[in-house]
């Protein structure tokens, strides 16, 4: 059982330092986890990262599975932003008034178009 739970916090750790840079050292990842996940104490972080977590209580699984939840909460909130402002973006390049000249702009204009219908948003374009 030790050893799952050890795997599990080593999965949330990494996790939550993603996104990996190229030739980002494992110090800053770790950091980021850190920072992602509440600043929890770092030893915490460091002992998950390396799979030395099967010892913890399981008071300190439970905050380190909570952390994770409300860090996912985040960042689909976040993502969900993003889609709402490129379909803001969006959606006054590709209004129907919007001047189409070359074929270029047609065609971009166009698959404008078919992108706000696919997010869920075509009742506004």
């Amino acid at each position: 059982m030790s050893a799952a739970l050890a795997v599990e916090a080593q999965t949330i750790v990494q996790r939550a330092a993603e996104p990996i840079r190229a030739g980002e050292t494992v110090k800053a990842q770790m950091r980021r986890a850190w920072m992602n996940l509440g600043r929890l104490p770092q030893w915490r972080v460091r002992a998950a990262w390396y799979g030395e977590a099967g010892c913890w209580s399981a008071a300190a699984m439970q905050d380190l599975r909570e952390r994770e939840a409300r860090w996912s909460a985040r960042e689909e909130e976040a993502g969900r932003e993003e889609a709402r402002a490129l379909v803001a973006v969006l959606s006054r390049f590709a209004a129907p008034d919007a001047e189409e000249g070359s074929a270029a702009d047609r065609a971009a204009i166009a698959e404008a178009r078919d992108l706000i219908r696919r997010l869920g948003a075509g009742d506004r374009a």
